[in-house]
């Protein structure tokens, strides 16, 4: 048979139980045919529907939770006018409230599943107020032992046997491989604070009120002439207006209050856990970092090792491009980028022949190609690190000139980032005043007032050369 058939004939078979269960109750604890008794059921499915409209969002770890504050009314109802018309008030008002929230959209229209909570609804209160009963309980007395044994142990069974037919019909739509056990813990054992703050309020609102305005009206509670038929007079009514009133001024906002502060308590909790694995994270991060920071200085010295003309020149840029940054007072991340991006700028040589980077005269024109290829083939080794992503533009357009003539895009000033442009400032610098394969090292103002051309050229950013210029002249930079 398929699962879906199982579950529909699952829950017919728990409509028909629930109804069967509901008659044999109202047939065996009936409800006294008056206007104070139908008054105050009356009553019950009011509030039924006032509380099964409304629901409260709870976060159990991490998931949403819809969670809705009705059950308290059956508390009432039982200890109240007893089983039967506990029952009555749950026959009228659950379809009532369903087509509310069908109609408001707080609910879907999955006709199977709202016949399968009617029905628990139905079966779970049956249960409930039978045990009420059985245990000694008597509705609308005020023998407040007795009828808080029995009717907490009663408001357990009813969340045991909701929530386990519940779990049967789980396993049967989901086909679920866990056992009953597993999934309780994981789905519903949660529930168990707030339906025990429910059943416990109401047993506190309803003793309460009952024992004083019954004291006051000078009669004794209990069950008239042992019938078990139970019968509602006007100090009932009374009596009963004063509980509801006075006990939901208090009741939804309490509740609310109450969900908040256990809502804060895990939050607390769940703030503290994430604080830890941040913590423990930023440490594998800083580990990670240190550990590529490693390989660039490795990288470095790779290229260094292949270009024997350029030894030191990676750390130097770097250097330069550093304190030109923070005389800019660019961010944190922005000097982070030129220090890393200074030592690998050059990363793409490793795939030049050392023919062409080591050639003491003037390059040929192939020769030259090949090298300007460089800046793309450094970006194409760098771009599977993620945590380089910072620093690819750097690597590619450190030979861009605002005025387009650069490589290897040909970018004009708008389109090469600021980091690149400082870099190629500093790499044009140590550049002229190192010794090189084909020159000596130049003269310090020499250097220096080719970069003033270059920025007069428009290869190169003004403000930058400008303060290169002027680190370097006044001794905040030391290049020698």
């Amino acid at each position: 048979m398929k699962p879906n058939n199982q579950l529909k004939i699952y829950i017919g078979i728990l409509m028909v139980l629930a109804f069967y269960a509901s008659w044999s109750v109202i047939k065996s604890y009936p409800v006294a045919n008056t206007l104070g008794t139908w008054f105050v059921i009356g009553i019950f499915v009011l509030l039924r529907i006032i509380l099964g409209t409304k629901s409260t969002t709870i976060i159990d770890n991490g998931v949403e939770k819809q969670y809705r504050y009705t059950f308290v009314i059956s508390v009432l109802a039982v200890l109240s006018v007893g089983p039967g018309a506990a029952l009555v008030s749950m026959l009228v008002a659950y379809p009532v409230y369903s087509v509310i929230n069908i109609v408001t959209k707080k609910i879907g229209r999955d006709i199977g599943e709202i016949f399968f909570n009617y029905a628990i609804q139905l079966l779970s209160l049956s249960g409930m107020g039978t045990l009420f009963v059985l245990l000694g309980g008597y509705a609308g007395g005020v023998r407040f032992p007795y009828n808080t044994f029995a009717i907490l142990t009663a408001s357990a069974a009813n969340f045991f046997i909701s929530n386990l037919l519940t779990i049967v019909k789980m396993k049967l739509k989901r086909k679920e491989s866990e056992s009953i056990t597993q999934i309780f813990k994981k789905e519903y054992l949660w529930l168990i604070r707030y339906d025990l703050w429910q059943a416990i309020y109401g047993v506190l609102v309803y003793n309460v009120f009952q024992m004083t305005l019954l004291q006051l009206a000078g009669r004794k509670a209990g069950a008239l002439g042992g019938t078990g038929l139970y019968q509602v007079t006007n100090t009932d009514v009374i009596s009963l207006l004063g509980i509801i009133t006075m006990g939901f001024i208090f009741y939804y906002p309490l509740s609310q209050r109450l969900h908040s502060f256990q809502t804060l308590i895990k939050y607390n909790k769940q703030t503290q856990e994430i604080k830890n694995l941040y913590e423990l994270l930023q440490k594998e991060y800083d580990r990670e970092v240190e550990n590529i920071e490693n390989v660039i200085v490795v990288l470095a010295k790779a290229i260094e090792a292949k270009d024997k003309y350029t030894e030191g020149h990676a750390q130097r840029v770097s250097q330069y491009a550093v304190a030109i940054g923070k005389k800019m007072n660019l961010s944190d991340q922005s000097i982070k980028t030129l220090e890393i991006g200074g030592l690998i700028h050059d990363i793409g040589k490793i795939g030049i022949p050392e023919a062409v980077l080591n050639k003491p005269g003037k390059l040929t024109d192939e020769e030259y190609e090949i090298i300007k290829k460089h800046p793309a083939v450094g970006e194409e080794i760098c771009k599977p690190l993620q945590s380089l992503k910072n620093i690819l533009p750097v690597i590619r357009y450190h030979h861009e000139k605002l005025d387009g003539v650069g490589y290897p895009d040909g970018l004009n000033a708008p389109r090469i980032p600021v980091e690149a442009r400082i870099v190629v400032v500093a790499d044009i610098f140590d550049a002229l005043y190192s010794d090189r394969p084909y020159r000596g090292k130049m003269p310090l103002e020499k250097a220096l007032n080719i970069l003033r051309e270059e920025k007069e050229r428009n290869h190169l950013d003004g403000h930058i050369v400008d303060i290169f210029i002027d680190i370097v002249t006044t001794g905040e930079l030391a290049v020698d």
